[in-house]
């Protein structure tokens, strides 16, 4: 699995993290790439000090919204929360996880 760290990005602080459709995809039919990506996802929070318990349960949410050759973009806003985008033909669109997410947020 491929994911990409981006600076100066044109959303939210600039700092992303980019994983193509297909890699992500790609994840939910081999555990070891699966865990890779969690891993990613979390090494990716941490720089920014956020602790988000990203599991299964979200990356269904996301793959629901992906069409493809979209992308998935891991973002920060501007006041330190985690915020997950899909890109689909061009057309942005945030991702709206279940409520646990946001629960494992550490203050």
């Amino acid at each position: 699995m491929k994911a990409e760290f981006i600076i100066n990005y044109p959303i939210d602080t600039g700092y992303v993290m980019v994983i193509q459709e297909s890699d992500f995809r790609k994840a939910a039919k081999d555990r070891i790439e699966l865990n890779n990506m969690f891993f990613a996802v979390d090494a990716f929070n941490k720089c920014f000090g956020i602790d988000v318990n990203f599991g299964f349960t979200e990356y269904k949410d996301i793959e629901k919204q992906l069409e493809k050759g979209g992308t998935v973009i891991f973002s920060v806003t501007e006041d330190g929360n985690p915020c997950v985008y899909v890109s689909n033909r061009g057309i942005l669109k945030p991702i709206m996880f279940t409520p646990h997410i946001h629960a494992a947020i550490k203050e």
